[in-house]
């Protein structure tokens, strides 16, 4: 109502009140999946021709070059490589990737060419059941929203009544159409409980959003109102809740080997490394010595 009345004041009195605040709404996308991946064409052995990750069906085989997201769930036919999976564990060290592991969307390959057999696709992704597992949390009731339900129920209808009474009142005192509409949608948009039909939802759809995209899930919106309460926070041994990335702590070289020497050393061999362990030597290092020949040896990191 708040919406059509100021549409209407806009396009009849060039300097009318307008509303269009009061019926706004606010969505969160959440899309971490690749657009394109790289098919094997059947017909033509070797052809690869780039289609729409929606189109893919169990069963197409793809590649993945380095560098790239992995569009769906597959198991590796060819290659060797590290994924990095933080999206998916939240473990920042890659993991090697070898011939009959899976692997996962949306998840980052890193150093080597990947030719995978599409297992999961659409909605049987990795990646699409935490979407659905967001969009649930976002759906469901907390305890709180329950009670502002239970008494929007009552309110809104009384809210409502009361418009209608004032339209009615200033039509037979006035009769002025504009004035009529003015004070109906000032009682709708003033008094309807709005923050207890709106915002608490709004909260918890913005909450579950923002937690997602920080790696954080809730499966439910009770989950998210306890977590207030936390005061013991418990973490598995593998210690997944890290910065996100390695850094070097100590500097431990033999007795008759300098620091600087060691340094300068192991960033000679490193410092075209890709792997996240070498470059945080190469970070902490501050001198280098160029080298050729360079290669490196996928598993052998460490």
């Amino acid at each position: 109502m708040a919406y059509l009345f100021s549409l209407f004041t806009l396009l009849t009195t060039p300097h009318g009140h307008l509303y269009f605040e009061a019926g706004a709404a606010i969505e969160g996308l959440l899309n971490l999946q690749p657009p394109i991946a790289h098919v094997e064409v059947v017909e033509v052995d070797g052809e690869i021709e780039d289609r729409d990750v929606t189109s893919l069906h169990s069963g197409d085989i793809f590649v993945v070059r380095p560098g790239e997201s992995i569009p769906v769930d597959g198991v590796i036919l060819d290659g060797l490589s590290e994924v990095n999976e933080s999206m998916l564990t939240g473990e920042s060290v890659p993991v090697v990737k070898a011939v009959g592991a899976e692997v996962f969307g949306a998840t980052l390959n890193q150093s080597g060419m990947l030719r995978v057999k599409a297992t999961g696709v659409g909605r049987n992704t990795a990646l699409a059941r935490i979407i659905r597992m967001v969009e649930d949390a976002q759906g469901s009731k907390a305890a709180v929203q329950r009670l502002a339900d239970k008494i929007s129920s009552v309110f809104v209808p009384v809210v409502v009544a009361i418009a209608l009474l004032t339209w009615l009142t200033h039509w037979f005192i006035s009769g002025d159409l504009a004035s009529i509409l003015v004070s109906a949608v000032a009682v709708l948009a003033i008094a309807c409980p709005c923050a207890l039909g709106l915002a608490t939802p709004t909260a918890i759809m913005v909450g579950t959003g923002q937690g997602a995209r920080a790696g954080i899930l809730f499966r439910n919106a009770n989950a998210l109102e306890q977590v207030q309460r936390l005061q013991v926070l418990v973490l598995d041994r593998t210690g997944t809740i890290t910065e996100g990335k390695p850094s070097v702590s100590d500097v431990l070289p033999e007795a008759a080997v300098a620091d600087a020497e060691l340094l300068r050393v192991a960033l000679s061999l490193e410092q075209h490394s890709e792997h996240p362990l070498w470059q945080a030597l190469v970070q902490h290092a501050r001198e280098a010595v160029e080298v050729s020949a360079f290669q490196a040896v996928i598993g052998r990191g460490g």
